[in-house]
């Protein structure tokens, strides 16, 4: 598995940017990319997860660009990347576990409704709400939510994981859990890229990049 920028072009009201922006990230490994606000990170952070399509250039998943994939191949990119967005993008009039149940239902059909309850609580006992999935998560604060978030992210166990801000949203002791998860994954071989300009996320990476004036650098 390798996922990379390749060329990348981008303008917002008339500004560079990206200007010819190209990264390779490798099978296992853990890269984190740093910036400045305004540099573009979460537009980086959506063109991976397929949100935002670059006006020119292209991500790349396997050696195929993602607008060039068939259906199935871009069902198993969709099926083994992770998403893990700073604000937690669930569905408020759901509960925790219609929310869990999403992914699952997408691609685990061969599973059962009991076998997927099996997972999602498993899942949730890590951060103390298996007792809670029939809670709506408009009822849960911004730092649980996060980790709703992040469980619905790695339900899948997915080969890669694209993560916005981790460690952002939630307090110390949380905090370490990411951090833990962080570190399990890498031990796992999962790919990881991780958007934070935190130090302590750095000391996990394998890679540190930089974005600054339309290009990637290593730090």
């Amino acid at each position: 598995m390798n996922l990379s920028l390749r060329k990348i072009h981008h303008k917002l009201q008339g500004r560079d940017v990206f200007n010819d922006l190209n990264l390779e990230v490798q099978s296992g490994e853990c890269c984190v990319i740093k910036g400045v606000s305004g540099s573009g990170k979460s537009l980086l952070f959506s063109m991976l997860c397929d949100i935002v399509r670059p006006q020119n250039g292209c991500v790349v998943y396997n050696n195929v660009c993602l607008p060039d994939m068939d259906k199935s191949q871009y069902y198993n990119y969709k099926k083994q990347t992770g998403a893990i967005f700073q604000l937690p993008a669930l569905i408020s009039n759901l509960t925790l576990k219609e929310n869990l149940l999403l992914p699952l239902n997408q691609f685990c059909n061969d599973l059962s409704y009991q076998d997927k309850l099996k997972i999602i609580e498993s899942k949730c006992e890590e951060i103390g709400l298996h007792n809670q999935l029939e809670l709506r998560t408009d009822h849960l604060s911004i730092g649980m939510a996060s980790l709703v978030g992040v469980i619905r992210a790695t339900i899948l166990k997915p080969k890669v994981i694209i993560w916005d801000s981790p460690i952002c949203e939630v307090d110390s002791h949380w905090a370490d859990y990411e951090i833990n998860l962080i570190k399990n994954l890498k031990s796992s071989g999962v790919t990881q890229i991780l958007f934070s300009n935190r130090r302590v996320i750095s000391t996990l990476a394998d890679s540190v990049y930089q974005l600054k004036s339309g290009l990637c650098y290593a730090a």
